[in-house]
């Protein structure tokens, strides 16, 4: 039996590397602004599913060649 425990799922194909990519951009940029504009925990938390879903795409790459 396996058990998952998560926040959220997505399905591989349901990831949009731009999206990601953008988002990874995006949350890199707001914790670089020391203005306090955004939260650095959500800007943290951001940045970590971004990266996880490019790290994703890029595993299924590597297993369908």
């Amino acid at each position: 039996m396996v058990i998952i425990l998560a926040d959220t799922a997505i399905r591989a194909k349901d990831i949009d590397e731009a999206a990601a990519l953008q988002a990874k951009v995006k949350a890199e940029e707001a914790l670089e602004d020391k203005s306090g504009k955004m939260d650095y925990g959500q800007a943290q938390a951001q940045l970590a599913q971004a990266m996880m879903q490019l790290k994703m795409l890029d595993r299924l790459r590597k297993r369908n060649k």
